[in-house]
């Protein structure tokens, strides 16, 4: 496997560097909405370059409806390139993507959720139904148990049926494939836009 360093820009849809104190869309015009997030130092040290969530402040950034034509349509795929960095090991269950809802919210509410684990694992979970048992949950293995940043990225194909569906999901962390397993299964089908 070759690994090659460099930008993406085929079949971009939407980039935020938040460099410049905002969360404007850099190839678009999907602009994201703040809630409670602070800006704070990226990777580099770079000062208000990402954005900084505090569980207890319930924060969160909000793109609307601006991405269904992409998530709810059949064999959908799209990919998630993420940078993320634990503020403390103490934080349980934490949603980092998620369409739509937040952690409390009913089966139709939300398509999927990408998040960590109160294991310190990744999950992924998506919705082929609005029927609570309708979903799909696929498990990384890797453990993220400290403060430092983390390249995640997340591929799925909903054109994949193989094994059972769980093709349909690739997490990598650190330019690395995380050994995944389908830890539960529903209806294999695509992801539902709710309400």
């Amino acid at each position: 496997m070759t690994l090659l360093s460099g930008q993406v820009t085929n079949g971009l849809i939407a980039k935020y560097y938040f460099n410049d104190n905002t969360l404007n869309d850099e190839v678009g015009d999907i602009d994201g909405m703040s809630h409670n997030t602070l800006f704070t130092s990226d990777r580099f040290l770079n000062p208000g370059n990402a954005l900084g969530f505090d569980a207890e402040m319930q924060s969160n950034v909000s793109f609307g409806d601006s991405f269904d034509e992409i998530f709810a349509t059949p064999d959908s795929q799209f990919s998630f390139s993420i940078w993320i960095k634990r503020r403390d090991t103490s934080s349980t269950r934490t949603a980092i993507i998620s369409k739509y809802g937040n952690s409390n919210c009913w089966e139709d509410q939300r398509e999927f959720v990408f998040l960590l684990t109160e294991n310190k694992e990744l999950q992924f979970l998506y919705y082929s139904s609005f029927a609570w048992t309708e979903y799909r949950s696929i498990l990384g293995s890797t453990i993220i148990e400290d403060t430092l940043w983390h390249h995640i990225v997340l591929n799925y194909d909903g054109s994949q049926d193989g094994n059972d569906g769980h093709d349909r999901v690739r997490i990598f962390i650190d330019n690395h494939e995380d050994v995944t397993v389908l830890a539960a299964s529903g209806a294999l089908g695509d992801m539902q836009d709710g309400s």
